[in-house]
């Protein structure tokens, strides 16, 4: 039983010590890749992710100093030749594609997070713009003095005059050049027009609602007058025959 143990310690401490081995070579093998990655990069000039023409001349003048590009020399010949500078530039083009796609994914997630966010955030803000709204109809209203729906003649000025103290009345300076011009006024003129109808259809709707469930009523108490009718006739006929 005791040498069992000992077999499966021993084990386990040789697997643990393989493991941390490769996870160390691993990581090692990482940081000089990223170095050679980063060295390469300083010859794509023109960052094209490919070392070509006057780049790879000058990678390989810089290889035979630089101990970090020794790993690019895959035949061990000591220089680096086309071959070895195309395979260099395969790498270089599918670590782009996989950076681009990474890229995507993550603006595609970012766009999903912020669609969810966004939904919430365009009701705050649909919110305030509705209060915004609110008020400035407010204020309009009180220069529509003929109650016309339309800002005209002398309403026009007191608007506009108005318009110079009243932050709330910004809104309607559609071109932000500080003051309220008459194509902004006809625009103006064009929203209440289509809130006074709306408005105006609203009403009739509701009417409507209301006469037919004034009518459904209606007929619950009719219906109602004619079960007590019938009750006041069958008492008054018994009345009768007694």
């Amino acid at each position: 039983m005791k040498i069992l143990s000992v077999i499966i310690a021993a084990s386990i401490a040789l697997t643990t010590s393989l493991s941390a081995a490769k996870a160390s070579k691993g990581e090692k093998a990482g940081k000089t890749q990223n170095r050679v990655g980063a060295i390469v990069r300083q010859y794509d000039v023109d960052k094209n992710h490919a070392i070509e023409g006057d780049e790879a001349q000058k990678l390989k003048g810089a290889f035979s100093s630089n101990k970090g590009l020794k790993r690019l020399d895959k035949d061990k010949s000591g220089t680096l030749d086309d071959k070895e500078i195309s395979a260099l530039n395969s790498r270089l083009a599918k670590h782009a594609s996989a950076a681009k796609d990474g890229r995507k994914g993550k603006k595609g997630a970012e766009a999903k997070r912020a669609g969810k966010g966004g939904k919430g955030k365009k009701a705050r803000q649909a919110g305030k713009a509705g209060k915004g709204g609110h008020r400035v109809g407010a204020i309009v209203k009180r220069y529509d003095t003929n109650k016309n729906h339309a800002i005209e003649g002398g309403e026009v000025q007191k608007l506009k005059d108005a318009f110079a103290s009243n932050t709330d009345l910004k809104r309607l300076d559609k071109n932000k050049n500080g003051a309220l011009d008459d194509k902004e006024i006809s625009a103006l003129n064009s929203r209440l027009a289509k809130h006074a109808a709306a408005a105006k259809d609203g009403k009739a709707g509701k009417k409507g609602t209301n006469a037919k469930r004034a009518g459904k009523g209606g007929k619950g108490r009719s219906a109602v007058k004619g079960g007590n009718g019938n009750k006041a006739g069958k008492k008054a006929g018994k009345n009768k025959n007694k």
